[in-house]
């Protein structure tokens, strides 16, 4: 047996493993309180129908000024994959802009995106930080949406057995609660996900 220098003995394997419990939870969940960085948010909690010429309809063209065209609060779920920025071979694009002038297009769709979100609607993105160039865009995105009063849900790494990718990020919701711990590894892509507010859960 294993023995500690004050004489007692080393905890077991099993013990070391042994989940612990929070006693009492729900009251310390609301001494903590959830979501402080949200609640200034200004998002309307009344929801708006999707007008009829945009049902069953593909739409072509540039997502910002597609997306204004939408009245508010009209969207059950939002998901896009933009450009990474890596400088690939889109057809009609560029896709090795200036970071700053990136983000600031990027940010003006993503902010449309919210604006139609319904009353807990989900905006989820698609994307994977660039780390040549020490950009991570997924925690740059996440700070922008949440600075908006969007609530984090969660990030959700998808492993796609691509080694010549090797990471991957991304997921966001109008409200968020965490759905896993994120590390790297030879996933290509993260799932962000913010909300417009709790409702609903995962």
């Amino acid at each position: 047996m294993n023995m500690l220098l004050d004489g007692s003995s080393f905890p077991s394997h099993a013990e070391l493993n042994k989940e612990r419990k929070v006693l009492g939870r729900k009251n310390k969940e609301i001494k903590r309180g959830k979501h402080f960085y949200a609640n200034h948010s200004s998002f309307s909690q009344t929801n708006t129908d999707l007008p009829e010429d945009f049902c069953n309809q593909v739409l072509c063209g540039d997502s910002e000024d597609l997306l204004k065209t939408l009245p508010d609060n009209c969207i059950d779920l939002v998901f896009t994959s933009p450009p990474y920025n890596f400088g690939l071979d889109y057809e009609g694009g560029e896709d090795s802009e200036n970071w700053p002038l990136y983000f600031e297009k990027l940010f003006r769709i993503l902010d449309e995106c919210a604006r139609v979100l319904k009353h807990g609607g989900r905006l989820i993105v698609n994307v994977q930080p660039l780390f040549s160039d020490y950009i991570p865009s997924h925690h740059i995105i996440s700070r922008h949406m949440l600075d908006s009063g969007m609530i984090w849900k969660g990030e959700i790494l998808w492993e796609k057995n691509n080694y010549n990718c090797k990471y991957r990020m991304g997921k966001l919701e109008k409200s968020i609660q965490s759905i896993s711990q994120i590390h790297l590894g030879i996933y290509r892509d993260l799932l962000q996900g913010v909300a417009q507010n709790r409702w609903p859960e995962f």
